[in-house]
């Protein structure tokens, strides 16, 4: 929350500012997060936003068209991004295996490209294996900052936090 906060321009000038996560159900926990920490948010619908002056957050797909000065993604992590649900098609459907890992990792671009002047890209436990190939195309236009959320301690967590430590890919 404190990443968003410090974004948000004192002197009430306008901002772009977005959220992105990797599954629906975490749209409204990171509004709702946000919220509850004074910064105005509101969720991406079919439609684009719900209200201009605020953070937008949406899932990946939702920021296709859209761009932002400072874009953040949340939840990056192996499992999220891809998401188990894909990774279950491997035996089954090697084809559609393909076809949905193709797509996940065009939604984690698309979404990474939304940044203007700032992307910050967070995770738990290990980072989306798509990252580093995301990153090597898009850090070029944007400054990117990585953060692993486990970084920190246990009491520091929060499921919505997204300031943490910078964290290097090997």
């Amino acid at each position: 929350m404190r990443r968003a906060r410090e974004w948000l321009p004192e002197d009430g000038s306008s901002f772009s500012i977005g959220v992105a996560v990797p599954e629906r159900h975490l749209v409204a926990k990171v509004e709702e997060e946000l919220t509850k920490h004074g910064v105005v948010a509101t969720s991406i619908g079919q439609d684009g936003p719900r209200k201009p002056d605020a953070v937008h957050v949406g899932t990946l797909h939702r920021f296709k068209g859209l761009e932002y000065q400072m874009m953040l993604i949340a939840g990056a992590s192996a499992g999220s991004i891809p998401s188990a649900r894909v990774e279950s098609a491997r035996a089954e459907d090697p084809e559609r295996y393909e076809r949905q890992l193709k797509q996940v990792r065009s939604l984690l671009f698309v979404a990474a490209t939304r940044a203007r002047d700032t992307l910050v890209i967070t995770w738990h436990g290990m980072p989306s294996p798509f990252l580093p190939r995301v990153l090597a195309v898009v850090a070029v236009g944007a400054s990117a900052c990585l953060l692993n959320s486990y970084d920190v301690s246990p009491a520091e967590r929060s499921p919505a936090d997204v300031d943490r430590k910078p964290h290097a890919f090997s």
